[in-house]
């Protein structure tokens, strides 16, 4: 598309145009420069591909003027050093003062251009009439260096891909040189110019032998963390925040914007973080820092729905389980769980169904020889089902959702990566989760389940990988289910996730309090011991699949008397017919539906299977 056009829409219109519908809404002047650098990614990857800086300066000047115009905008900011004026080049000198006007004849503005070129000038201010309704001020100028900069990260990040087994060249030097070969021979056809860049004596160190020097020079841009993914494009959650309506932000008692804090903070952020998808953690200490102690507070106090209560009869029958002897233990298995001697019913005695064989499950294992738990070879099929399916799923079998395992696809994670999708366009594969809580007919998905081998710890690889994969798959969840329901039972909702490493569990809660950020509530982490004892009974890892189990059928309870209620309100408007809607169904549509951000796409890495063919 052409951009010097102004009656087709210019390149990155849609990205323009929600830049200015955020200005008109919060009542700001649109500003050039503040839009390069809230979309410093996606300028940084746009054409043109050449280093040299006026040309792509030149080029989204074009874009954002072309754009405003297109819109209607009646004055944006913009910076103006020399125009094209009847075809002439007209060049503001750098001994000219700043306050330079320039105002050409109306009549004469269909030859008027717009460029800048990489030079020491002096900014000018110059008001441009394009048309009498439209003054465009000219005052500030981004910083281009950053965009160069992040361009230049973006083709060193590639490079590093193509060649990510240069980290461990160390360990071998002949190894090392061979790569370093095939990394110049791969340079060489690919002709990247990096000769604008400021550290471009770094990058002619690269061809050094040695592969420390060529790993070196990486770390400087891209970090030295081996396990770092891609650098992080910043276009999606620039556009989820624009997007968002400032009058319903979740303003804190201090008079501060939870979504503007959190923006703020993670843009400058080199990882991904549970914060590109609005997600509060109550356990991150670094979101924590960001906040006052008055404001952390009021975020985990707002709006907090209570706990489900287990029943008491199933209390006192894990309490009467909860023993330090194997014999005594099954004694106590064997004797009638359901008292005065009643008919078993499935529908009241299945929870204490399932306390009994929960403890005859494990029973077996606290009955060998060996401490299951110190093993260090058994693997985490071992555990899922050896352990957790004794525990875990049959708690689930009662109930109208169903519990499905073996590295199930996420609906709703597939229906947020396939918006938008053509008949066209191969359709993507939603996350994959060690289980999902689901209603298979009606694709409504409730909750998740992620496990490993091992327990490392809160700071463990592993845990905090699972964590942020787990959080984000919660988020697709619950977005899908407020879809369905009024605004005021959306506040209600809560989805489960369930962490299970090695031997131990820890429950997850995910809500929206407030604004548009999602809240994630962790539980106590709880061992299933390897051995029968008193001091970390399995009755707190019972108690605690309970009250998820209690969580997920009260959410969706909620959502069932949602539905049955818009229900009887249409079958009430067809029986007054033309008469004036009931107050119910009008107090369900005067309130617009909730509409979170969309959950943040996980950076692309290029698979070894793909290295490897190159």
């Amino acid at each position: 598309m052409n951009d010097n056009s102004s009656s087709s829409y210019p390149y990155a219109f849609e990205e323009l145009k929600l830049y200015f519908l955020w200005t008109l809404e919060n009542n700001i002047a649109p500003v050039f420069s503040e839009f390069i650098r809230l979309h410093i990614d996606f300028v940084a990857r746009s054409p043109p591909e050449s280093n040299q800086l006026s040309a792509l300066q030149g080029a989204w000047i074009k874009r954002f003027t072309s754009a405003a115009t297109i819109l209607g905008i009646s004055k944006v900011t913009i910076p103006l050093f020399y125009f094209v004026f009847n075809g002439i080049w007209v060049r503001f000198r750098p001994e000219l003062r700043l306050k330079v006007r320039f105002r050409p004849e109306p009549m004469l503005l269909g030859n008027l251009d717009i460029g800048v070129v990489l030079s020491q000038v002096i900014m000018v201010e110059a008001s441009v009439r394009f048309r009498p309704e439209l003054r465009w001020l000219a005052e500030d100028m981004p910083d281009w260096s950053c965009v160069l900069e992040r361009r230049f990260e973006n083709r060193i990040s590639s490079t590093r891909r193509e060649k990510t087994f240069t980290m461990y060249l160390n360990e071998n030097q002949d190894v090392g040189e061979q790569l370093l070969e095939g990394q110049r021979k791969q340079s060489n056809k690919k002709n990247v110019n990096l000769g604008s860049c400021s550290n471009e004596k770094d990058i002619e160190n690269t061809t050094n032998k040695k592969a420390k020097t060529f790993n070196s020079s990486f770390d400087v841009y891209v970090g030295s963390n081996e396990g770092s993914c891609d650098i992080l494009d910043f276009t999606e959650f620039d556009e989820s925040y624009l997007a968002m309506n400032p009058e319903k932000m979740w303003r804190l008692k201090t008079g501060r914007k939870v979504e503007d804090i959190i923006y703020q903070h993670a843009k400058t952020l080199h990882k991904e973080s549970s914060l590109h998808s609005f997600i509060v953690n109550d356990v991150d200490k670094d979101t924590k820092a960001i906040f006052s102690d008055e404001e952390w507070e009021e975020i985990f106090s707002t709006n907090v729905q209570k706990k489900p209560k287990v029943e008491t009869s199933l209390l006192e029958l894990i309490k009467k389980y909860s023993l330090d002897n194997v014999k005594d233990l099954r004694k106590s298995l064997l004797q009638p769980f359901i008292q005065n001697e009643e008919e078993f019913n499935r529908e009241l005695h299945y929870d204490l169904d399932y306390i009994n064989y929960a403890y005859r499950g494990m029973l077996f294992l606290w009955e060998a020889e060996n401490n299951f738990t110190s093993d260090q070879s058994k693997l985490e099929g071992w555990f899922q089902s050896n352990v957790w399916s004794r525990i875990i799923d049959p708690a689930f079998h009662n109930t109208a959702f169903e519990l499905l395992r073996g590295e199930s696809m996420s609906f709703a994670s597939s229906d947020r990566k396939n918006d938008g999708r053509t008949a066209f366009d191969r359709k993507k594969i939603g996350r994959k989760g060690d289980g999902i809580f689901r209603i298979t007919a009606d694709r409504m998905e409730l909750g998740a389940v992620e496990s490993g081998r091992d327990w490392e710890g809160l700071n463990g690889t592993k845990y905090l990988k699972d964590s942020l994969k787990l959080n984000k798959m919660l988020k697709d969840m619950i977005t899908n289910l407020i879809s369905e329901c009024s605004s005021n039972t959306s506040r209600q909702l809560q989805v489960i996730g369930i962490l299970n490493g090695g031997n131990r569990l820890q429950t997850i809660e995910m809500d929206t309090p407030k604004g548009y950020i999602s809240r994630v509530k962790r539980g106590k982490i709880y061992e299933v011991t390897g051995r029968l004892t008193k001091s970390q009974p399995l009755a707190f890892v019972i108690k605690e699949i309970l009250r998820a189990k209690a969580t997920i059928v009260r959410t969706l309870n909620l959502l069932n008397n949602d539905k049955l209620n818009y229900l009887l309100d249409d079958d009430t408007d067809d029986d007054e017919c033309n008469n004036t809607k009931n107050s119910s169904e009008k107090s369900r549509n005067s309130t617009p539906p909730l509409t979170l951000p969309k959950t943040f796409s996980t950076p692309h890495n290029e698979r070894t299977q793909d290295k490897l063919k190159k």
